[in-house]
């Protein structure tokens, strides 16, 4: 079947255009759907992640305003806990980055924000209500 049969069409000049018309809007559509499917990688996401743990944290900070020594040792507890995280980061790759290959970048900010995921978790604890009766008293249960 010719094109000319398939869409009715008198002469072989129209199409032809409408071949390089359909091929571009095939071209245009199929760039159009990978880039909504396309997401943020690793890397670009830990700014996203950053971004979320001081809101949350500073949401802890402000919610807990008036408990000086619970505020001082939370951030005593962050700063520990970034300590932490750079270590294991280190521990993971304790060679230098070339050693690794290509993905290092992307499996480092990959591990990072996995535990940054934790510590929001962790932190969002504080801005829950608080449960009078748990059986274990703590920070935060009062």
């Amino acid at each position: 079947m010719t094109c000319a049969y398939i869409f009715n069409l008198q002469s072989a000049n129209l199409c032809t255009k409408m071949k390089k018309y359909l091929s571009l809007a095939f071209l245009i559509a199929t760039f159009l759907g990978c880039q909504e499917k396309n997401e943020k990688s690793h890397c670009e996401q830990f700014d996203d992640y950053a971004i979320e743990m001081n809101e949350t944290l500073n949401a802890v900070r402000t919610k807990h305003r008036a408990k000086l020594l619970f505020v001082r040792r939370l951030n005593s507890s962050q700063t520990k806990w970034k300590n932490y995280r750079n270590s294991h980061i280190q521990t993971l790759y304790p060679d230098h980055e070339d050693s690794y290959g290509d993905g290092y970048r992307e499996c480092r900010c990959k591990e990072i924000n996995s535990m940054m995921k934790n510590r929001i978790a962790q932190l969002s604890l504080w801005l829950e209500p608080a449960d009078e009766n748990a059986e274990c008293q703590s920070s935060k249960t009062r």
